[in-house]
């Protein structure tokens, strides 16, 4: 929206986004899936649950693990065939969690493509924050709390409106680290549960 559908920033986005579903069968899954799940229905077979404790002292520890149902999904037309036919050549169909461990670390990788991208402008829009603020703390003597903006032009039928919340910064440098973590997610969780 900030830079328009045939911006080179969108087009960055579209191949980025391309680049991991072509590399990651959990990716062509999961965007499938979720397709299936939006428009035409359930698909899990079933989901198994059970519980258990390392040690009597220690909290229980509860595991749930859905599995598809690839009869039902085989009978969906729309769900793409050639993803289908790399599910059901596998030995074993993989657990419905290691396929989203999958689809999220494609998901951080594109994150982080975009995020370098528009580091410069992320980077100018915060310095750009933080001199208002300064502006309005040297103009009125106080330090704003929130401080919302607002523009109105000629051409407009309303104003331009701006909050200039340094708590989104700190938001912004919170998931920036947390979805850096997010980027191995596939090779740091080591689970018999899957």
């Amino acid at each position: 929206k900030l830079y328009g559908s045939t911006s080179e920033q969108a087009d960055a986005f579209a191949a980025a986004t391309s680049k991991e579903y072509d590399a990651r069968l959990g990716y062509r899954v999961m965007e499938e899936l979720r397709n299936f799940l939006q428009h035409r229905g359930l698909p899990l077979r079933y989901v198994s649950v059970g519980w258990r404790r390392e040690t009597l002292n220690d909290p229980a520890k509860t595991i749930a693990n859905p599995e598809m149902d690839l009869k039902l999904i085989g009978q969906d037309r729309r769900f793409k065939p050639k993803v289908l036919a790399q599910l059901e050549a596998l030995i074993e169909t993989p657990k419905l969690k290691v396929l989203v461990r999958d689809y999220v670390e494609g998901l951080t990788n594109v994150q982080i493509d975009l995020r370098m991208r528009l580091e410069q402008d992320t980077e100018n829009a915060i310095e750009l924050m933080r001199n208002t603020r300064a502006h309005f703390t040297q103009k009125t003597g106080e330090k704003p709390r929130f401080l919302h903006l607002s523009r109105r032009r000629k051409d407009a039928a309303s104003p331009d409106e701006f909050y200039l919340g340094m708590e989104l910064v700190d938001h912004l440098q919170r998931l920036q680290h947390l979805y850096s973590r997010a980027q191995y997610i596939t090779r740091t969780i080591l689970s018999s549960e899957a």
